[in-house]
């Protein structure tokens, strides 16, 4: 993928199009590497849209949805967990220690350019590089 100024980064070799991720939150899907890996690199998000669209409007999700989101993780559907690490709440904090007591490994996603010490460049290679990493390794990265 080339990404502003061209500089190119390896965005989702490692990720198969189809793999299961979960993202709590839909902004996940347009923000940072994301909407390049996630979207058009075929992965499949198996959060319920409505869950979804309910955190993000901070509304109260339904107990199906909370408990359809639980046993993604119990009974290990998804290969990650795809959080916003920049809109969390006492439910994605939920999910996100179902995750870790699940073994399923975290990625902390940002919405806008963490700072300091990012260029926009180094911001996308780092979020496909935790991606790629917690894929194929099984290794969490929730802060950049």
């Amino acid at each position: 993928m080339t990404i502003d100024g061209g500089t190119e980064i390896d965005a989702g070799t490692e990720v198969d199009a189809g793999e299961a991720v979960d993202a709590g939150d839909p902004g996940i899907y347009y923000c940072g590497a994301c909407a390049t890996d996630l979207d058009c690199g075929g992965t499949d998000n198996m959060t319920p849209w409505t869950l979804q669209a309910d955190i993000m409007n901070g509304v109260d999700p339904s107990p199906q949805n909370v408990s359809l989101q639980e046993s993604l993780f119990s009974e290990h559907k998804v290969k990650v967990f795809l959080y916003n690490q920049q809109v969390t709440d006492s439910l994605t904090e939920t999910f996100l220690a179902d995750a870790h007591n699940a073994g399923i490994p975290v990625v902390g996603v940002y919405e806008t350019m963490p700072t300091p010490g990012y260029t926009y460049q180094t911001w996308m290679e780092a979020e496909v590089n935790a991606l790629n990493k917690a894929v194929t390794s099984k290794v969490s990265t929730e802060h950049l």
